[in-house]
C-alpha cells in the first residue's frame, strides 16, 4: 500500500474558494467532512501553490499533495506513506484520483453538488457544460481563464484551440454588448476558426454560415468584414470537401475584392491563391495555372521575388505544373486504343 486507510481528498468549488472533503455520504457526497478556505490556510497554499506539503500531525506525518486534470486544479488528496513508499507514488496515486474524478463527474450529480456553493441558473449549466478546461499548460504557452458571475452566466464564454506554434482564443461577452455587436460578429468568426483548424469543421461551417449573414444584414454586403467571413466560410466548405460551393463562393469574394479593393491588394492576392487551390480540388487545373501564375506575377511586382508569400505561390505552382504534366503523360493515348 502507499497510503494508509486515513487518507482523504477534497475537491474545490466553482469558484477555487472552498476545499470540501469527500465522505461519499448525503446527495453531495461531503455529509461529515471537513471544510477549508483555500486563503489563509495550508491546504488552500498547497491547492493554490500547486507543491506538496509534509504537515506533523502528532506521532505521524501527512502529506498534502494537489490533484490535476492536466494543469486545471480539481482538489487535494491528503494521506500517510506507508514505509518504503515515497512522494512520487503518492503522486502518481494523486494523479490516478483526478483522472477518476473527471471521468465520474458527467454522471454524477453529487459531484455537481459538492462543487457549488449556491444555485445555478439553467444558462449557466447549459454553458459551463460546452466550457473547455479552465487552465492549460504546455512548454510554450500557459491559458487560464475564469467566468463570473459563475453561477448566472447567460451567454458568456471562451474557447482555445492550439494549431501547430500557433494558440487561438475565442472571449464572448455577449450578455454587455448583445449578439448583434460588431465584436460579437468577430469573435464568432473567431471562433469558427479555431473550430476549423482542430478539426471541428462541421461545427466551424453552421457558425459562419450564420456570420455571414449576420455581417451582411448588420454591416453590408461589401463590407470588408463580410468579404473576410465569406473567405473563412468558402475556406470551411473546401476543408469539408463541398469544393463546389467554396468555388462559388470564392469567385466572388475574388470579383467583390478586385473591384472594391483594387486588383493589387494582398487580400485580392490571398483570394487568388485560395481560388486557384479550391479548381485543383475540383480539378481544374487549366484554370488553376492561369490564377496561379498571375498570383506569382503579382506577388513578384508587389513584394519582391523573395518574399515568403511570392515563394509559396511560386512553389505552389511549381508543383501544380508538375502534376498536371505527370497527369497528361499518365493518360497519354496509344497507338490503336481508338482514344
Amino acid at each position: 500500500m502507499l497510503a494508509r486507510p486515513e487518507s482523504a481528498t477534497y475537491l474545490s468549488d466553482l469558484r477555487q474558494e472552498i476545499l470540501r472533503e469527500v465522505t461519499g455520504r448525503g446527495l453531495d457526497a461531503a455529509d461529515g467532512g471537513e471544510l477549508y478556505s483555500v486563503e489563509g490556510t495550508l491546504p488552500g497554499r498547497v491547492y493554490a501553490g500547486l507543491r506538496p506539503q509534509l504537515v506533523a500531525d502528532g506521532e505521524r506525518s501527512r502529506w498534502w499533495v494537489p490533484v490535476l486534470d492536466g494543469t486545471e486544479r480539481l482538489g487535494l488528496l491528503r494521506g500517510s506513506l506507508d514505509d518504503g513508499a515515497d512522494l512520487g507514488q503518492f503522486q502518481t496515486l494523486a494523479s490516478l484520483v483526478g483522472m477518476l474524478i473527471v471521468s465520474k463527474q458527467p454522471s454524477s450529480d453529487a459531484a455537481a453538488r459538492l462543487s457549488r456553493t449556491q444555485t445555478m441558473n439553467v444558462a449557466a449549466e447549459l454553458q459551463w457544460n460546452l466550457t473547455p478546461p479552465r487552465s492549460f499548460a504546455n512548454k510554450d504557452v500557459v491559458i487560464s481563464a475564469a467566468m463570473e458571475p459563475a453561477y448566472e452566466i447567460g451567454g458568456d464564454a471562451f474557447d482555445y484551440a492550439l494549431a501547430g506554434d500557433q494558440v487561438h482564443l475565442g472571449i464572448f461577452d455577449a450578455v454587455v454588448q448583445g449578439k448583434d455587436h460588431p465584436d460579437t460578429l468577430t469573435a464568432c468568426t473567431n471562433l469558427a476558426t479555431s473550430y476549423a483548424r482542430t478539426g471541428r469543421t462541421a461545427e466551424a461551417i453552421g457558425i459562419e454560415e450564420r456570420g455571414v449573414a449576420d455581417c451582411a444584414r448588420l454591416l453590408g454586403g461589401e463590407h470588408p468584414d463580410t468579404l473576410t467571413a465569406r473567405a473563412n466560410l468558402a475556406e470551411f466548405y473546401a476543408r469539408a470537401g463541398r469544393t463546389g460551393k467554396a468555388i462559388v463562393l470564392l469567385e466572388k469574394v475574388v470579383a467583390d475584392r478586385e473591384r472594391l479593393l483594387g486588383e493589387n491588394h494582398p487580400d485580392t492576392l490571398t483570394a487568388r491563391a485560395n481560388l486557384a487551390s479550391s479548381y485543383v480540388q475540383a480539378g481544374r487545373f487549366s484554370e488553376a495555372v492561369v490564377l496561379l501564375e498571375k498570383v506569382v506575377a503579382d506577388r513578384e511586382r508587389l513584394l519582391g521575388e523573395d518574399h515568403p508569400r511570392t515563394v509559396a505561390a511560386r512553389s505552389k505552382l511549381a508543383g501544380l505544373i508538375r502534376a498536371v504534366g505527370a497527369n497528361q503523360r499518365g493518360h497519354r493515348p496509344r497507338r490503336g486504343d481508338g482514344r
